[in-house]
């Protein structure tokens, strides 16, 4: 008898699922048919919140966070550890990339920017710059070569002195001897 029972329940179980399958198959064919339209608005829609949602706050808030979590700084700790910038710059020295990199970097546009401009000035305001200015004007090499230069400049400067003495003495000698009408002695 409870055999015959669970073969009622099973047999309307079955006839329940194939009837609501029956009774959905329109709603079914009706998704079907509207599924790629709904898709297409829904693409548009998307991507209208996303404009938008960059266009608010957001996008600040997400910088802010990326600043403040390290996030760069730590890909970029990471990628160097790992090899990967040094195998990028050989492999940009590999493909000749050198003079273009070079000249990129030189433009005048890069070179006159706000950012390299702000970037130089935190490089000398830092202490490990000090410390590189404080060794190289402690060297002994740069207080030889300083000692040298001043020494050069000092000849020259004692050269080009004693070379208008000689042409004032000329000519003052020049001047004194036409007024008193004598010639200038025969030189030997």
């Amino acid at each position: 008898m409870i055999a015959i029972a669970l073969g009622f329940v099973g047999a309307g179980v079955r006839a329940g699922r194939f009837m609501v399958g029956v009774s959905l198959l329109p709603a079914r064919t009706a998704w079907d048919a509207a599924w790629p339209a709904l898709q297409a608005r829904g693409e548009a829609a998307f991507e209208a919140a996303f404009d938008d949602a960059l266009a608010g706050p957001l996008t600040e808030h997400f910088a802010r966070s990326l600043g403040e979590h390290r996030v760069i700084e730590r890909v970029a700790d990471e990628l160097i550890a790992n090899g990967t910038v040094t195998a990028l710059f050989d492999q940009a020295l590999q493909a000749g990339l050198a003079e273009q990199i070079a000249d990129r970097l030189l433009a005048p546009d890069v070179l006159d920017s706000p950012v390299l401009l702000e970037i130089t000035d935190r490089v000398m305001a830092s202490d490990e710059m000090q410390r590189v200015i404080a060794h190289i004007a402690s060297s002994p090499e740069l207080r030889a070569a300083i000692a040298e230069q001043t020494t050069g400049l000092t000849d020259e400067m004692v050269a080009g002195v004693r070379q208008r003495t000689v042409s004032l003495d000329d000519v003052a000698e020049r001047t004194v001897r036409g007024w008193l009408r004598r010639p200038r002695p025969m030189t030997t």
